[in-house]
């Protein structure tokens, strides 16, 4: 919202007062110079009254970016809008329909934009009260557009599309088709008819399900078709694609489409499912971007829509859109309590890639840890890709800057000068000067994968700093952590929301039935993909035969166990399980807890 005012506060700013042209006439010049006294006190009285103006409308823009909702209208209000100058006058009002707009009082802010746009003639101007005039509809409620549409003609239009597309929302169907259709019989030539049409064809498409058939949209090419591939494995085995699956006779059958990795092509995936399949669910998609469309699609047309996305803030969540993977946060929470709360540790030092994953977890780690009374003693940043961590690891640890413990490097130098000359011929001579670790910390958190994990582990008692606890998140849930850390990595500790070592029945059945489907090991995007499935397979099979049986049976599923273990939703839509606890010990990785 406020990058919104910002935008456009700037264009309110240089707007500037026109030049004012002297007037065409016949003067003599005796006329000219008996008025030339007054006319000169004049323009000075009328130049230092703007120059009070402007400063006026100065200080209320500063008072807006303070904050100061109410100092910036009170000092707007100082102003005589009937007696100054008409170009700032224009400003001024399109300040306070932005006041109005982001404290809520939508209504005025239109009232405001209508006007400056109708005591305008520059096009420039026009344009953008437009925008801002289309934000604030955008904006507002039922109830609000219901109130301004008859208000303004030319507006009208547009406030009965967002009307019709915001009852739509509300689930109240029938009212928005009949408002479609009042705008496609009023207004046949406008912008955004072919965008109604679309609404009418949909919520005609809504009427029709197949209570059997589930929808999924996945990456299945691009970049990330590999994990659209394992999702997909999971989600075939719980549908009972395979024979050997508990719901192979089901009746369940799956309508795949591949998003591409592209959120365009996932929307036009959602609407191909409703219209085409008459899916009564959608299952999907990963990529953040995508996911946002599809559960804004999702919720727009009252699909329900479990998503295999981390991303935050979906739209529809927790009505229509329900998350069962499990998110940064979640990881971060749980590591963060095991670390403090089991082990007793307070004092923890981050090593962290500067990409986006990176970046994020380091946030979330060093939030969490502080908000539990805890401390981050030292913090150091690496290259994505990097091979070579020496000197990042001997920064972390407080022995690269040497000036910084220049009394204590010196002593060190000496002694090992004095060693030197010391050593017989025979013996090896140590010239190399090291400082020793400053050890600040309990654990150091590395947000990475695991094999990047693996080739810092080394480093550490390396530089004698033995005894420190490894802390990750899931992306250590891998066999190369061990193969490549071996010794170095033993006792670290990290997070996921599958064990491949289950210690509940239900876990370990479906990694058997996996590997005898696929001859593969199921990770944690195939679990979290097979659980989705099964949660909306159960609530079918337990009557579920409309979209919104089925909707509101998906919170109910608090007894359900899957591959993931005990899974329940929340009236926000995140699932609610607790997440394993996992270590490596004797050269394998065991579940913790």
């Amino acid at each position: 919202m406020k990058r919104f005012f910002y935008l456009t506060l700037t264009a309110i700013l240089i707007f500037g007062c026109a030049e004012q042209k002297p007037m065409k006439g016949s003067r003599t010049a005796k006329t000219k110079v008996a008025s030339k006294t007054s006319t000169s006190k004049t323009s000075t009285a009328k130049t230092a009254a703007e120059s009070k103006e402007t400063a006026i409308f100065q200080e209320a823009v500063e008072e807006y970016k303070q904050q100061k909702y109410n100092d910036a209208i009170s000092t707007i209000q100082k102003l005589d809008l009937d007696n100054i100058d008409p170009q700032l006058k224009l400003r001024v009002m399109w300040f306070l329909g932005h006041i109005q707009f982001e404290t809520g009082e939508r209504q005025k802010a239109i009232d405001t934009f209508v006007k400056v746009q109708k005591s305008s003639t520059d096009e420039t101007i026009r344009s953008k009260t437009t925008m801002s005039i289309l934000s604030s509809i955008d904006k507002m409620d039922i109830n609000e557009l219901k109130g301004i549409q008859d208000k303004y003609e030319e507006w009208k239009p547009y406030v009965v599309f967002k009307l019709a597309e915001k009852l739509m929302q509300k689930e109240e169907m029938g009212a928005a088709k009949d408002k479609f259709r009042e705008f496609l019989r009023d207004y046949p030539q406008h912008e955004y008819v072919v965008q109604a049409q679309n609404y009418i064809s949909r919520m005609g498409s809504l009427e029709k399900v197949d209570a059997n058939t589930i929808g999924v949209i996945l990456p299945l090419s691009g970049k990330n078709a590999p994990f659209g591939q394992k999702s997909l494995m999971g989600i075939q085995l719980a549908a009972g694609v395979f024979g050997d699956s508990k719901n192979s006779k089901s009746g369940i059958r799956l309508a795949i489409m591949d998003s591409q990795d592209d959120p365009e092509v996932a929307r036009m995936a959602v609407d191909r499912l409703i219209e085409e399949d008459n899916v009564i669910a959608i299952i999907g998609p990963l990529g953040g971007d995508a996911a946002e469309v599809v559960a804004r699609q999702c919720a727009l047309s009252g699909i329900p829509n479990i998503t295999l996305s981390q991303k935050d803030d979906l739209e529809g969540l927790g009505k229509y859109v329900f998350r069962i993977a499990m998110t940064n946060n979640n990881q971060i929470k749980r590591l963060v309590s095991y670390a403090m709360d089991d082990l007793s540790m307070t004092k923890f030092a981050i090593m962290y890639p500067t990409d986006n994953y990176g970046q994020e977890l380091t946030k979330e780690f060093w939030n969490e840890v502080l908000s539990k009374g805890g401390e981050i003693t030292a913090v150091q940043p690496y290259k994505v890709k990097q091979e070579d961590f020496r000197d990042d690891v001997r920064k972390l640890l407080g022995s690269y800057y040497t000036w910084a413990r220049k009394t204590e490097y010196a002593d060190i130098k000496k002694q090992k000068e004095d060693d030197a000359a010391n050593a017989t011929s025979k013996k090896k001579k140590d010239k190399e000067v090291s400082l020793p670790p400053v050890l600040s910390f309990d654990a150091v958190f590395i947000p990475d994968d695991a094999r990047t994990a693996a080739q810092i582990a080394p480093y550490l008692p390396y530089y004698d700093a033995r005894d420190v606890l490894l802390l990750g998140p899931n992306t250590w849930n891998s066999p190369q952590l061990v193969s490549r850390g071996g010794d170095n990595v033993e006792g670290a500790i990290f997070v996921d929301g599958f064990s491949s070592s289950p210690n509940f029945e239900e876990g370990k059945i479906f990694i058997k039935n996996f590997k005898t489907s696929f001859n593969s090991n199921p990770g944690v995007l195939e679990a979290q993909a097979y659980d989705a499935t099964n949660v909306l397979v159960n609530a079918i099979k337990k009557g579920s035969q409309t979209r919104d049986s089925l909707r509101s049976a998906i919170p109910g599923t608090g007894s359900f166990i899957g591959a993931t273990g005990k899974i329940s939703f929340g009236n926000d839509g995140e699932t609610e399980k607790e997440l394993f606890v996992l270590g490596v010990e004797r050269g394998k990785i065991v579940l913790k807890e």
